[in-house]
């Protein structure tokens, strides 16, 4: 029931988000062609016919439409996360899915799935254009060049301690996407306790989680720091000369404070739809 949820929701997405995640690339190819004519110092023929019809004017238009279609893609990325559940759940269509043979917890993690493909596929489509973009530009050449020695290097010298940053930094993407994601949740449902002020409750919410969360931040790291004064812990002080080691357990603790955070978000929100909704 739970991939008849997801399949559901990502229905909605394809008149939307289809057209752009097709033309991102499209149109960071043609910027990329365009502005290395443009710029570049070839006298030939060819490159004086585009300028002479306007080549300039063309890259700008296109320039223009590829970072137009960037922000779009980023809105409506929010806008998809945002409206799936408060449409979905919060509002009519709230009725029918509560009815449904299924948890609420199923309800609330279809969403989140649905949001997290949108976001991933959003990104990546975002890094493939730019990418396009780069390879197109012959004056950024030198950064593939660059990018890719550095790589190489790198992966060479240690290559086990690479792969497992390189897994960790996904890892860490995909969880603090999916904190960010549940983030919203929260204060949606939050919000839909304001009566009559649902969408200011919930951007009161949003705001009083983000302040809750950064002054709980502060709080543990300054515990942490008075630990490390107050303890001659010569194991930490190890850790911290084995700058590999200590880059891994970052990226673990990070991520492992990401997990709880969702976690939090996921009951505070599934305890307010299962015993505070109030449907409009």
């Amino acid at each position: 029931m739970l991939g008849k949820l997801i399949k559901y929701d990502m229905r909605s997405i394809s008149r939307a988000f289809i057209p752009l995640w097709i033309l991102a690339p499209i149109v960071s190819l043609l910027f990329g062609l365009s502005a290395n004519a443009t710029f570049s110092d070839d006298n030939s023929m060819l490159y004086g016919l585009f300028l002479s019809l306007g080549g300039d004017v063309l890259t700008t238009v296109v320039s223009v439409l590829f970072f137009s279609i960037l922000i779009a893609l980023s809105v409506l990325t929010l806008l998809f996360i945002i409206q799936r559940f408060w449409k979905g759940l919060l509002k009519e269509e709230g009725y029918l899915a509560f009815t449904l043979p299924v948890e609420t917890w199923q309800l609330i993690m279809g969403k989140a799935v649905s949001a997290l493909l949108v976001s991933v596929v959003s990104a990546l489509v975002a890094l493939i254009s730019f990418v396009f973009l780069v390879l197109c530009m012959k004056e950024l050449h030198w950064l593939f060049s660059w990018v890719g020695e550095a790589f190489r290097s790198m992966f060479l010298e240690n290559p086990v301690w690479w792969c497992t940053m390189a897994v960790l930094a996904i890892l860490l993407f995909l969880f603090a996407t999916v904190s960010n994601i549940y983030r919203l949740y929260a204060a949606m449902a939050l919000g839909q306790l304001f009566e009559n002020h649902r969408g200011i409750g919930a951007f009161a919410s949003y705001l009083g989680i983000s302040v809750a969360l950064s002054a709980l931040t502060g709080i543990l790291g300054a515990i942490f720091t008075l630990i490390l004064a107050a303890f001659d812990l010569q194991w930490i002080e190890a850790l911290l000369e084995q700058s590999k080691i200590f880059g891994i357990v970052v990226m673990i603790a990070l991520i492992l404070w990401a997990a709880v955070e969702t976690a939090v978000y996921h009951i505070l929100t599934e305890w307010i739809l299962s015993t505070k909704l109030n449907l409009e």
